[in-house]
């Protein structure tokens, strides 16, 4: 009996290959889009904490007197003193100081509320769904801290 020269793959095992293959591809695609987008959501309300915090620092330093304090608190309280609730849009400047990319956010939707009397900090924050990090997030999605 004559040996065959078998070189390569049959038309049977490729075609098992590819099967397996999408197969894999069919059952982690969706998982590996739910991670990305959770992963995108839970940066997104990270990033509400941290302006969150920051505020709150920074109003505490200018309770203190501190010179080296930023003006975002210019015009916050006014002469009303100790107990004022005021609601500021924030700006890029605020944002990109409490290390936060401004880009990803649609700041005239972008708020922060102080109350002075807890030196609390309530942040909402807009998704720029056009260009920033949080596209997969849906137009009408914010977040917000410590409210």
């Amino acid at each position: 009996m004559k040996k065959l020269n078998r070189k390569g793959f049959t038309l049977i095992e490729l075609l098992a290959v590819i099967v397996i293959l999408a197969i894999i591809m069919v059952v982690t695609i969706p998982a590996i889009l739910t991670s990305i987008g959770n992963n995108r959501q839970k940066m997104f309300e990270t990033s509400a904490d941290t302006v969150a915090k920051w505020f709150e620092d920074q109003y505490g330093l200018a309770q203190l007197g501190d010179p080296g304090v930023s003006t975002v608190f210019t015009g916050f309280c006014g002469d009303t003193g100790s107990g004022c609730y005021t609601r500021k849009t924030l700006t890029a400047d605020v944002l990109n100081a409490a290390g936060v990319k401004s880009s990803n956010y649609v700041l005239a939707n972008s708020n922060v509320t102080l109350n002075s009397d807890t030196s609390r900090a309530c942040v909402t924050l807009k998704a720029n769904t056009s260009g920033g990090d949080f596209r997969a997030i849906t137009d009408d999605e914010d977040s917000s801290s410590g409210c």
